[in-house]
């Protein structure tokens, strides 16, 4: 994927996750606390790469044996951010986030096969309040909406057919550190109800974070607790 010539924009991938100091990769891994998970011990779930603006290059996802199940790979073409999918050693295509429902009609514009996905950005006060993508063939995909408040950040999620299917509401200490999170049921989408969680850190001498306990709300009995549910840990390396 050409990594040039780059789109201007008022924040970097590297800023938009918060991240601090001339990113390299990003490797993150789990652990479960809660003993609900069915592989328990430390694992692999991801690894991003970046250059050295802070363009994200590329993300890979892992599956709870280790697998790669979903690998992006981020450059320009036209004069816009695109997105393509790797496969895997078996040929099989990796399952992309926001693609289209089967009941959805295809726009009857010719699709670019040089890229899956392309991004438009929108920005408030130097702040990204929007990311909506767009299939290759033009048609509108997810679009993400971000509500900035001091100290915290909502975000809404809507498919391609502009229906909200996910909301979220993340508390952020001074730093930018997310030490508070609400995943809100949403009608029509609702899997698990809404769920709360606080987060502690451990950080490097850059200023990110390395090591994530997360608890979880738990209420039994009309009494509420918080119980441990994972851990999470980065190793990120510098340019």
């Amino acid at each position: 994927m050409p990594q040039s010539p780059a789109v201007t924009r008022l924040t970097t991938d590297a800023q938009d996750e918060r991240l601090k100091g001339k990113v390299k990769k990003v490797i993150e891994e789990s652990e479960d606390r809660s003993g609900t998970w069915g592989v328990q011990g430390r694992k692999i779930s991801s690894i991003e790469y970046y250059d050295q603006s802070g363009a994200l290059t590329q993300r890979d996802l892992y599956d709870s044996k280790g697998k790669p199940f979903q690998v992006t790979v981020y450059g320009y073409l036209d004069g816009k951010r695109v997105s393509n999918y790797k496969t895997d050693n078996e040929g099989n295509v990796f399952t992309a986030l926001g693609a289209p429902s089967a009941a959805v009609a295809v726009a009857p514009r010719k699709s670019d096969p040089r890229y899956k996905y392309s991004y438009e950005y929108k920005y408030e006060e130097g702040k990204l309040v929007e990311r909506q993508m767009v299939h290759n063939n033009g048609r509108k995909g997810m679009r993400y909406i971000y509500k900035h408040s001091p100290n915290q950040v909502e975000e809404l999620v809507y498919t391609d057919e502009g229906k909200l299917n996910q909301r979220y509401l993340s508390i952020l200490d001074a730093d930018g550190n997310e030490i508070e999170r609400a995943d809100f049921g949403v009608v029509n989408f609702e899997i698990y109800g809404d769920r709360r969680y606080k987060h502690s850190y451990e950080f490097d001498a850059v200023g990110n974070w390395i090591k994530k306990a997360t608890l979880k709300e738990v209420k039994e009995n009309g009494v509420t607790s918080w119980q441990p549910a994972y851990i999470s840990y980065r190793t990120i390396t510098y340019y």
